[in-house]
């Protein structure tokens, strides 16, 4: 690797090498297509985490990506077969292994941003933690809806892979309200119905359809602001 080479240099000469289109190079870093395309052109900066991920793979054979990419696009395809409510992105080939993850840790601001965790690139910060979502993110609460269970400060650390059930602590986006984190209740699963709840008493419980969320996950595990603590639920 040549350190000189900035990195839309070295994802063309990558994708070149391994002879793959934009399409299978952006599955094979899992990220968007609008994403990958302005990296490669050099409109947009590479976050820290995508350059540490592609690393991983820049010298890996171009059979092994391929049969990742085969994987992949078969898992997706059972997926979207699949039935189920306020369901998230499809899993990744590597499956659900559990393990120590180096997560983005992006603040309130930017989740309340994005549509697609892909279209954040700034995602210098990081968490350590063990789950088996490859796909998980780690979030900074702002507010005190759900006091004094997670308080403003807190981390959540949601999986994005999975869908939201009954009863969970999730993190939301909603098209009217923005960022939100609640407790889930599935009022009417026929009718895509959901009633999101705060632990603090001071904020009403609000019903909302499926259609008026951009993305919903369920949070699994938070890390406490407290020194040296870290508490999973």
């Amino acid at each position: 690797m040549n350190k000189s080479e900035n990195f839309s240099e070295r994802l063309r000469k990558w994708r070149a090498r391994m002879n793959f289109t934009q399409d299978e190079a952006r599955k094979a870093l899992d990220i968007g297509r609008s994403y990958y395309s302005q990296i490669e052109s050099g409109k947009r900066r590479a976050s820290n985490f995508l350059m540490q991920k592609f690393e991983l793979i820049e010298n890996a054979p171009a059979s092994l990506i391929a049969d990742v990419l085969d994987d992949q696009s078969a898992r997706t395809m059972e997926h979207a077969q699949a039935s189920g409510y306020v369901t998230s992105r499809p899993k990744l080939s590597e499956g659900r292994v559990l393990k120590v993850r180096r997560l983005p840790l992006i603040g309130w601001a930017q989740a309340g941003q994005a549509v697609d965790f892909e279209d954040i690139v700034d995602w210098d910060e990081s968490v350590t933690v063990e789950i088996n979502d490859p796909r998980a993110i780690a979030v900074r609460v702002r507010g005190d809806s759900m006091a004094p269970d997670i308080m403003e400060g807190d981390i959540v650390v949601a999986s994005t892979s999975d869908k939201a059930e009954d009863e969970q602590i999730v993190i939301a986006r909603l098209r009217d309200e923005g960022v939100v984190l609640k407790k889930l209740k599935i009022v009417d699963a026929a009718a895509r119905l959901f009633r999101l709840v705060s632990l603090n008493p001071k904020y009403p419980p609000i019903d909302r359809t499926e259609d008026q969320f951009f993305w919903i996950y369920p949070v699994d595990q938070l890390i406490k602001r407290m020194r040296n603590y870290k508490y999973y639920i």
